[in-house]
């Protein structure tokens, strides 16, 4: 509650009311646990003046009046009067029994025991009975009011209450050993009187209840052994037949029974032997066995129960008993002779009581009549004086119940089944005590495997005999766990699967093959209907003994199959189920929640199961966070404060057993395996409804949000580790769950808040909640800010949260008792916590107090012992405080300049500085890596929490801000600086010597990195950089040499800080290796390349989107490492004075093949772009010496490099930009840079497409976007260089030249004119021809690039197996010539353009002329003549030709081509290829014949589609291209247009 809360309050006389019943509840509860302290007191100080204050005390409580309305005011209604009359009887409770732990070690007067006689014999107190507000007692109170006669009344001596009957038995017993003859009738009459009141029941029933039934209540031990002495008493006097009849004598052994398990009772009982006391009864127990079998075996098991010694007394009793007792009438007249007065019989043959079992009483055995009994017609009792195993009878008696059964159900005597139920509880006792008697019980106890077997198959099992058989095999598997397992699961009574577990979905699904076995049909079918649970318990705890062995030898997996039982069909029902005893219900709780913390607590130093399906733990963690099992566990940290408080008060006693105390261990329990949960949880896994559940934020303010409920557990005072478990919870939910804790608690979120800052700041508070409660705030100043704010901000002057942790981490107070090292250490990190935060308003406050700074610099200033494995219990809570002093001043001088730091930490820097502390610790960082490396074994779970990691990571960022920022106070001189180097270097030496357990690696990580960051800043302080590198190197080498893989975050570190000194060095000093340090360092070097090569991830594996965060994270720390070592390696190659030093080693170890074959795989993977890098400026570096160059060409690298190079242009992210270039360049762009980049793009496309096959297979959409922005872009260019005229227009255009003329053509006419008109110019510009060639250079290369996208000629015409369907067509069946519009596809008229108008336009142009024509000048053909090379045009025809050649059989071939559509290919195709060959041939007449006026070239008209077929045979001269090399294959053209055309 908060103060402004209680002011609006105390306004309101609505709330008065509550706040006064509030305020009287707290008041009662303080006085019982006031009570509660002064019990203690007395239980370990004796005062002799204290039993006056309890009289007292007692009588002040007796006399009270019953508050009314008249005198207490009108809030005194009935119901308040109700609860201060239940407060008067428990503080009652609680006096008589303080007065009865007194007694137990004084002695009382006459007088004072005459004064407590009749405080409570008064007529106005009765025992309870006659309290002055007896009218308003009811049932719920009548508990309390027998407890007070239960423990009063023993000093009670007369009454007619069933609790005088003790008092009665006991005085009888007195008067019968000091009265004289004349008051035996009065004797008599009382022991006659306890007897009607039952009095052995009543006893029985008072050890059965609250308090006494608690096993480490001191007032049940004294009871127990009050109890045990009246008993002692009683029997020494009276015959047990003079006290009990049959019935009273079974319900007097069961007294008995319970107290002869206490240790104490047993050690006096065996002390005093068998012929007193309670001796007496186990002796006439022993007579009468096995005929009264019950009794000596339930003593037996009481006296095994007490402990190691009273159960081997046991033992060796049983081993060889002296009689056997059984009825006259059960031998043959036959087998007996008598000898004596038909009392004393000898046996003539040898007796076999058990048929057909090997036990036997040998002939010549004498037995005495003892007396008659009660059965058989009163028949005589002979007792056999024979010595035997009584072990091998018992063995009998299960076989004989074995035998029964196999005959079926209804032949199983119910005797029987007593007999062996109390001999397997027997058995079990025995083997609790003495482990060691387990095998000499072998045959005992192999046979409760078969009444496993045998009952629990039956429809109706005895449920205690099937217990006790578990209970006793659970004893024998704590010595052969896997014995027992094996042969358990051959009895059927285990849940078993009949499929494996492949995968935790099949757990979530339910679908995992689970048969329930036997004891799944017995929970079913009997114990869940009756509400009793004996097996379920025993199955329990059997199993729980199984988990660790079973781990340890990593057969784990096979308790999956009850486990999944556990979690599906007990745990999260249990709670629903009717119970006969409610206690049953926690109990079977806890042993759930036993199993699963055992589970979760599992480690990973047992052997790994080779079952590959999931992990018994993973599938625990599975199910309570995905399963009904996770819902139960919230359903038990529900329960809330308020319920625990209610079921401490319905127990009676507010000891720490009862109903409520079970409780409150189910609860912490359950907060400990839930907080285990999210520990373990494997981020790869989605978020679970146990998380949704926990960190959902609030609807409403309906119903309570569970993390308040969690919260209020601060309210709770009976066990401070119930609040310091819930604590514990909040700070995991804090630290990982991305929800407001703040707006969760709503409207108490203030009261809650004073309650924490209640209990931290109170002096008499348990100091692990203190603890606990300053861990969680630390947690909250990063991860909650709103709630960190409410605590920071309790006044509007001062933040009280921050108060506390300062003040108690002063230095007057630090290690005392008010601040033992644990709490200091708390603070500590919590204001740690306020400085990494930047809690500024929290800052200044604590910066503003005087001792402040020498408060955090006090533990920096003090001497440590010597860490060592062994260490005292505070170390860890020290050295952790030292790394948060040492955090916190690394905040401090990182975020203020150091002219600018506080006087007084610059004061108590100075003083650090003064006394050398920064040498101290740092040797003593030293110290603590080494112990640690020296240390076998860690825990893994809890490495964050280690000291030395702690102390380590604060030493690093102390010694990074300090390099970084100079603080002249410290006065860290170069030599000091070189001595942190050296100290840490030897720290992660020993660390890579040492173990490599999980925590050393961690510890070895940070150090390298520390090192490598503080040597980009220290280096120059370094006196002798050689020993340092030769350090490094030797590290490096030990990492090579103790590990079977790379340890890539340790070694980063060392190569890093090897790599920074060479580079100082080259840099600095300009200093060049010598050959010794080149001959440690580059073998190293190399073998650590070689085996990160090795280890490096598969490029896919990278790219691939299904893997894990942790497994991308390991792929990038070994990239970075092989690019360090890449770098590493280059930088020793730089500082080499001669190759001969460098070249010959890595050549010996391979470095050259090894770096380019990784570099292709990369390349082709295209991933590790810095890894790829820098292995290029690696190979650059080794390519400028020559022999370098020589020795990675004979490596193979043209082979591993170029063409997975090239194949980096086959990517999605490269097409659109020659695509859009293709694009712009048919739109009619030609400026000069997009020409060049279409030139690089149509190379580009050329080389792809000789893998066309691969990028048709992985970019298929792709390739035909380019191939046809390619076709297009050539098709434009055709129609351009056809049109001459048009293309100078536009180049014009352009160029902002010719204007005048442009303006004065028409708007559309020239325009139409110059795009139809094919005539060339007279005389062309320099640039059109400059154009026209860088056109036809491009026109060239997307030939070349779409002749591979088309079938080899000489393969389609001459193969006739060829699978043409691979290549698509492209070009449409039309013979238009195209236009610049670009309104048709490309066609085969496109290319026929090209090589007859275009290309032998142009050659015709390129042949010299004798003289200058009438119609055309010989200007324009010099000017092509010296920029367009002859070469271009040949090579774009015979591309072009190649292209229609391929692409037209490649139509004549595809059977779905209509006829018509063939018949109409070949008929223009031929005419078009006629014509072309026409003029060629004219062409290539004119270039041979001499030039002459007439010999020029006049235009010829196009030959009609008519003519095209006898065009073929009758214009071509047979022999027209055989004169000339040439023109060859112009031949093969022709004779592909006579022979496939016709």
């Amino acid at each position: 509650m908060s103060v402004l809360f209680f002011q609006q309050i105390l306004t309101n006389e609505r709330y008065t009311q509550a706040l006064v019943y509030k305020i009287r509840d707290f008041y009662f509860t303080e006085r019982l646990y006031l009570l509660q302290c002064l019990k203690v007191i007395l239980n370990n100080w004796q005062n002799e003046e204290h039993p006056y204050k309890l009289l007292e005390n007692c009588r002040q409580l007796t006399e009270s009046a019953l508050p009314t309305w008249e005198t207490n005011s009108v809030l005194m209604t009935s119901g308040q009067a109700y609860i201060w009359a239940m407060q008067n009887l428990k503080e009652q409770c609680e006096t008589l029994e303080m007065l009865m732990i007194y007694m137990k070690d004084f002695s009382v007067t006459v007088d004072k025991v005459v004064n407590i006689m009749e405080l409570f014999k008064a007529s106005k107190h009765g025992f309870g009975k006659r309290q002055s507000y007896k009218h308003i007692l009811d049932d719920n109170l009548d508990v309390i009011v027998q407890r007070i006669g239960k423990v009063d009344k023993v000093m009670q001596l007369f009454g007619s209450e069933p609790s005088h009957g003790p008092l009665l038995l006991l005085w009888s017993a007195v008067r019968m050993s000091f009265s004289s003859t004349d008051g035996l009738q009065l004797t008599r009459k009382m022991g006659n009187k306890s007897r009607q009141l039952d009095v052995y029941q009543y006893i029985l029933n008072l050890l059965g209840s609250e308090p006494f039934s608690h096993e480490t209540s001191f007032v049940s031990a004294v009871a127990h052994y009050l109890v045990y002495q009246m008993l002692a008493i009683v029997l020494s006097t009276f015959d047990e037949g003079t006290i009990a009849y049959d019935r009273e004598v079974q319900v007097l052994h069961k007294v008995l029974c319970h107290v002869m398990k206490k240790p104490y009772v047993a050690e006096q009982f065996w002390t005093l032997g068998l012929e007193t006391g309670l001796g007496s009864v186990l002796q006439e127990a022993l007579g009468k066995f096995p005929l009264d079998f019950a009794s000596l075996v339930q003593f037996s098991t009481s006296l095994a129960s007490a402990g190691q010694d009273s159960a081997q007394r046991v033992f060796d009793l049983w081993q060889k008993l002296t009689m056997y007792t059984e009825y006259l009438d059960q031998n043959s007249p036959s087998d007996l002779v008598c000898i004596r007065d038909n009392t004393m019989w000898k046996l003539i043959r040898n007796k076999i009581p058990y048929p057909s079992k090997d036990f036997k009483i040998d002939a010549g055995t004498f037995g005495q009549e003892i007396g008659l009994g009660g059965r058989h017609g009163d028949s005589p009792i002979i007792q056999w004086d024979v010595t035997y195993n009584g072990f091998e009878l018992l063995l009998c008696e299960i076989e004989t119940l074995l035998d029964q059964v196999s005959l079926g159900s209804g032949m199983v005597a119910t005797v029987a089944v007593v007999k062996v139920t109390l001999i397997a509880k027997f058995i079990e006792a025995l083997s609790n005590s003495i482990p060691q008697c387990i095998r000499k019980l072998a045959p005992i106890t192999e046979s409760m495997y078969q009444l496993i077997s045998r009952f629990a198959r039956l429809g109706t099992p005895p449920l205690d005999l099937i217990a006790g058989s578990v209970s006793c095999l659970a004893c024998m598997a704590k010595r052969e766990p896997f014995e027992v397992w094996h042969k358990m699961k051959q009895t059927g009574f285990f849940p078993y699967l009949t499929e494996n577990v492949d995968n935790l979905v099949e757990v979530l699904s339910g679908n995992v093959g689970l048969s329930s076995g036997s004891y799944g049909a017995i929970l079913a079918g009997l114990e869940t209907a009756q509400g009793f649970y004996p097996v379920t318990s025993s199955f329990l705890n059997l199993f729980t003994i199984f988990i660790e062995p079973f781990h340890t030898k990593g057969r784990q997996s096979e308790l999956m199959a009850p486990m999944l039982f556990i979690l599906r069909e007990i745990f999260p029902v249990f709670q629903k189920w009717r119970f006969y005893q409610p206690r049953d219900l926690e109990v079977i709780g806890k042993s759930c929640l036993n199993i699963f913390m055992k589970v979760l607590n599992i480690n990973n130093t047992g052997k790994t199961s080779a079952n590959k399906g999931p992990k018994l733990r993973e599938v625990c963690i599975y199910c309570l966070l995905f399963t009904e099992a996770g819902r139960a566990l919230l359903e038990i940290i529900a329960t809330g404060s308020d319920n625990v408080e209610m079921a401490l008060a319905q127990q009676g006693s507010i000891a720490d057993q009862g109903t409520g105390a079970e409780l409150i261990d189910l609860i912490q329990l359950s907060f400990s395996i839930l907080n285990r949960l999210l520990t373990l949880k494997s981020p790869d896994l989605p978020v679970s409804p146990v998380e949704n559940a926990l960190s959902s934020q609030p609807v409403g303010r309906q119903t309570r949000h569970i993390v308040a409920t969690i919260a209020q557990y601060i309210y709770h005072k009976h066990n401070p580790k119930l609040p310091a478990l819930a604590c514990k919870l909040l700070q995991r939910l804090a630290m990982g769950s991305r929800m407001s804790i703040l707006a969760c608690l709503g409207g108490d979120a203030e009261a809650i808040r004073d309650m924490y800052l209640t209990r931290l700041h109170a002096v008499t508070e348990d100091l692990p909640l203190k603890v606990v409660i300053l861990e969680f705030l630390s947690v909250c100043v990063e991860a909650q800010p709103g709630l960190i704010e409410i605590f920071l901000n309790v006044y509007p002057q001062v933040t009280a949260s921050t108060t506390t942790p300062g003040s108690t981490s002063s230095q007057g107070q630090k290690e005392t008792y008010r601040c033992p090292p644990d709490l200091l250490c708390a603070c500590m990190d919590f204001i740690k916590s306020l400085w990494v935060g930047l809690r500024e308003t929290a800052m200044s406050v604590l910066r503003a107090r005087k001792h402040f700074w020498p408060s955090v610099c006090a533990p920096v200033s003090r001497d440590l012992e010597t860490p060592s494995s062994n260490s005292q219990v505070h170390l860890p809570h020290k050295i952790k405080t030292i790394a948060s002093a040492l955090r916190i001043l690394s905040e401090e001088i990182y975020a203020v300049t150091s002219s600018k730091l506080d006087p007084n930490l610059k004061s108590a820097l100075s003083n650090v500085g003064k006394s050398n502390r920064v040498q101290y610790w740092s040797g003593y960082v030293q110290r603590c890596l080494v112990m640690e490396a020296e240390r076998k074994e860690a825990d893994v779970d809890n490495i964050s929490e280690n000291y030395t990691l702690k102390l380590l990571i604060a030493w690093k960022n102390f010694t990074i801000t300090v390099a970084k920022n100079e603080v002249e106070d410290l006065k860290i001189t170069d030599g000091v600086k070189e001595m942190i180097i050296v100290d840490l270097l030897e720290g992660i030496q020993a660390l890579v010597e040492g173990n490599y357990t999980k925590l050393n690696i961690k510890l070895a990580q940070i150090a390298s990195a520390q090192l490598f960051t503080i040597m980009k800043t220290w280096t120059g302080c370094l006196s002798n950089r050689g020993r340092i590198m030769t350090i490094l190197n030797a590290a490096i080498n030990q990492t090579l040499s103790s590990s079977a893989s790379l340890l890539p975050p340790v070694q980063l570190g060392l190569l890093g800080a090897l790599t920074t000194i060479l580079q100082y060095q080259r840099e600095v000093t300009a200093v060049a290796l010598g050959s010794e340090v080149v001959s440690v360092i580059l073998p190293t070097v190399c073998d650590l390349l070689l085996q990160s090569t090795r280890e490096l991830p598969p490029p896919k594996d990278l790219a691939s989107q299904s893997q894990t965060s942790s497994d991308l994270h390991s792929a990038d720390v070994r990239l970075k490492m092989q690019v360090l070592a890449v770098c590493l390696l280059e930088e020793v190659i730089l500082q080499c004075s001669s190759r001969d030093l460098w070249l010959p080693v890595l050549q010996e170890n391979l470095i050259f093949s090894s770096l380019l074959a990784s570099l292709e795989l990369f390349i082709q993977g295209k991933q590790g772009v810095h890894y790829v890098h820098a292995a290029f400026l690696l190979l650059l570096t080794i390519a400028k010496d020559e022999k370098g160059a020589d020795s990675l060409a004979m490596s193979g690298f043209t082979q591993h490099i170029c063409l997975a190079a090239l194949m980096l242009y086959d990517d999605k992210d490269l097409i659109p930009v020659p695509q859009t270039r293709c694009l712009e360049l048919s739109r009619i762009t030609f400026q000069e840079t997009a020409i060049l980049e279409a030139e690089k793009t149509c190379d580009l496309i050329y080389e792809l497409s000789h893998f066309l096959r691969q990028w048709r297979l992985h970019l298929g959409e792709v390739m035909i976007k380019l191939q046809t922005s390619m076709l297009y872009m050539s098709q434009t260019f055709i129609a351009f260089l056809m049109r001459p005229r048009y293309l100078q227009h536009v180049l014009d255009q352009n160029s902002g030249t010719n204007k005048g003329q442009v303006k004065r053509l028409s708007p559309k006419q020239p325009r139409l004119q110059q795009q139809s008109s094919t005539e060339d110019l007279e005389r062309p510009s320099q640039h059109l021809v400059h154009i026209q060639h860088r056109m036809l250079v491009i026109l060239g290369r997307s030939l070349s690039a779409l002749r591979q996208f088309t079938p080899d000629v000489c393969e389609i015409l001459y193969e006739q197996c060829m699978d043409y369907t691979e290549y698509e067509p492209f070009l449409a069946i039309g013979f238009t010539p195209p236009s610049t519009d670009q309104d048709s596809p490309p066609s085969f008229g496109t290319l026929m353009s090209c090589v007859r108008d275009v290309c032998v336009g142009i050659l015709n142009k390129l042949e010299p002329r004798g003289s200058t024509s009438p119609h055309r000048s010989g200007s324009d053909s010099n000017i092509v003549g010296q920029i367009i090379p002859k070469g271009v045009i040949q090579y774009i025809m015979e591309n072009a030709l190649y292209i229609i050649i391929s692409q037209s059989t490649r139509y004549i071939r595809d059977p779905s081509l209509p006829v018509s559509d063939k018949q109409l290919l070949k008929r223009e195709l031929g005419t078009e290829m006629n014509h072309f060959l026409m003029e060629l041939q004219r062409y290539l007449k004119h270039t041979a014949a001499p030039s002459s006026p007439s010999s020029a070239r006049q235009p010829s008209p196009r030959p009609g589609l008519s003519g095209a077929t006898t065009l073929v045979g009758r214009s071509l001269s047979q022999t027209a291209f055989l004169n000339n090399p040439e023109t060859e294959f112009f031949e093969f053209v022709r004779e592909f247009v006579t022979s496939v055309l016709k």
